[in-house]
């Protein structure tokens, strides 16, 4: 009787690590499938900005102090950056960083 209770507690065991190795691989797919999926987003996020930002810095070395560059809209993060008002402090921060009066973005 005990060597049947042993045999049977060993196929539970194992059903239960096989199930929790297929979710557990399940969560690991899904989140990949998602971060690929943005990759695409982040590429053209990244281009925009780096385009944006050597704009400001040409602005600049010509002698602008009145930065208007143009906003980002596919902002895949949701990261907060250069707004259309003057006075958001991530502009203000932005100004500062480059040397300008004011950026903003339209």
């Amino acid at each position: 009787m005990l060597n049947d209770f042993r045999k049977n507690s060993v196929r539970l065991s194992i059903a239960l690590m096989i199930i929790s190795i297929y979710f557990s691989a399940s969560v690991v797919l899904v989140q990949n499938r998602n971060a690929l999926a943005s990759l695409s987003d982040a590429k053209i996020f990244s281009q925009k900005w780096d385009k944006r930002h050597e704009l400001i810095v040409e602005m600049i070395k010509a002698g602008e102090t009145d930065i208007h560059v143009e906003l980002i809209r596919n902002n895949f993060m949701n990261i907060e950056h250069i707004q259309s008002d003057p006075g958001n402090p991530v502009n203000i921060c932005a100004a500062g960083y480059y040397g300008a009066e004011y950026i903003t973005a339209e």
